[in-house]
């Protein structure tokens, strides 16, 4: 005999003990407690009849495409034995369980509706689908298919309606899920269209509906940044990080409270920038964009030191190829700014450690011939300079540089040096007033500087 055949034969003996279970505890609420028993038993006969049609048929057909096709249908069938214990209520009460999903005239039917909403078959899988809810108005499942199609439809009202209703009816845990990403998703559609409000309005009431939903308090948050509400919004998406959110969202979430920072600073809100950037690396300690803005704040305020750490910092952990560019230019306004200041040996150091960075990055060459330049080591600027206008600099930048070695070849009393070089930075751009002013002194009649 086999391990299945003997499994089955123990029906009566559930229904014996269950019955004595009562009688011996008398209490009403243990009746829950024998119907989860007999729904058991229930499943296992309806498996047991299948089991025993097809043993006959196994003995009298030998055809072995008949034998695999009822053996897999008799596999699907164990699988889908769906036991769930009765739990007990915080009044005390049994609550009974959903029992046993055994196949019947409601599982059947969502499944060809699904079938068909896959196929695109909308209005055939919807008949379907209301035909369930009416007779039987508290099968979640129905009203969830409902809502899908109606969604699908782009009938949102609709399609919320009937799976707010399918959420509060109960819905097994994959299309719970999958309900609460359908709404999200028609909230997300709703704010690619411009319509903040009504997406924020989906976006609340599934926060208040499933208070552990990430990607709600994302969507909400965005808005916030989006109305420019930077601290609300800054709030609303570390909630959501914390609960989790899909890996593409957690990405954005991350990406949209840079931009947040980025848009405080350009509004001149250097602490408040500062602050959500720094909680972003508290949060994030390997995401390079928040060391950015710190940086680039520190940098602002005339921390220069401190805002090349934080730059640098940045970039060895990595920053999307216009914010590098970005970065590289802040250090070498940073070394400028000291340089314009007299802090020349910070100037250098910033840009020498700079040009090691980024070998080929002119403006750091440039810093360090101009503070070679103004140390007198004449050569040594002369050559760093030269290699910042071969790498490349701006218009302005280059006609400063030309500028600067026109005021050293004047140092050394080479004049006509001087002129020559002069008219080179007034080529590089024709607006640089240093130079006009220079060259137009240069060139009187007497040769000298007043």
């Amino acid at each position: 005999m086999s391990p299945l055949k003997i499994s089955l034969d123990i029906i009566p003996i559930l229904t014996l003990v269950a019955t004595a279970f009562i009688h011996r505890k008398g209490r009403i609420k243990y009746i829950w407690y024998t119907f989860f028993i007999i729904n058991v038993g229930v499943q296992i006969f309806f498996i047991k009849d299948r089991y025993q049609k097809s043993q006959t048929i196994l003995n009298l057909e030998n055809d072995s495409k008949i034998k695999t096709q009822l053996i897999k249908k008799i596999e699907k069938d164990v699988v889908t034995l769906s036991l769930t214990a009765p739990k007990l209520g915080i009044d005390g009460r049994i609550i009974p369980s959903l029992g046993i999903s055994y196949p019947s005239e409601f599982s059947d039917g969502i499944i060809r509706a699904g079938a068909l909403i896959n196929e695109g078959k909308l209005d055939e899988a919807y008949q379907i689908a209301e035909v369930l809810s009416k007779k039987k108005d508290d099968f979640g499942l129905a009203y969830y298919a409902m809502g899908v199609i109606e969604l699908e439809k782009g009938n949102y009202s609709k399609g919320k309606k009937q799976l707010h209703r399918a959420l509060e009816l109960g819905l097994p845990k994959a299309q719970e899920t999958s309900a609460y990403n359908n709404l999200n998703l028609e909230a997300i559609k709703l704010f690619n269209e411009g319509k903040l409000d009504e997406a924020y309005q989906i976006a609340e009431a599934l926060s208040k509906k499933k208070d552990d939903f990430g990607p709600a308090y994302y969507l909400m948050g965005v808005i916030e940044l989006k109305k420019g509400n930077y601290l609300n919004g800054e709030q609303q998406i570390h909630k959501a990080l914390k609960l989790g959110l899909p890996k593409d969202q957690e990405t954005a979430a991350y990406n949209n409270l840079f931009i947040a920072a980025c848009k405080l600073f350009n509004e001149g809100k250097l602490d408040e920038a500062y602050k959500i950037a720094e909680s972003l690396s508290n949060k994030k300690d390997d995401f390079g964009p928040a060391f950015f803005v710190m940086g680039t704040v520190e940098i602002e305020k005339g921390n220069y030191l401190n805002g090349e750490k934080q730059i640098h910092k940045a970039l060895e952990l990595g920053l999307p190829k216009d914010r590098e560019t970005a970065a590289y230019n802040n250090l070498f306004t940073a070394a400028n700014k000291l340089f314009s200041e007299g802090k020349l040996d910070e100037a250098y150091q910033i840009a020498e450690v700079l040009s090691q960075k980024k070998v080929d990055f002119g403006p750091a060459f440039f810093v360090m011939g101009s503070v070679e330049n103004e140390k007198g080591n004449y050569l040594k600027a002369e050559k760093q300079i030269h290699k910042a206008i071969e790498l490349g600099l701006s218009k302005y930048n280059e006609a400063s540089a030309y500028h600067n070695l026109a005021i050293a070849a004047l140092r050394q009393n080479k004049i006509d040096d001087a002129i020559l070089i002069l008219k080179q930075s007034l080529k590089s751009d024709t607006g640089f007033e240093e130079s006009k002013i220079l060259l137009k002194q240069l060139t009187r009649p007497a040769n000298h500087i007043e």
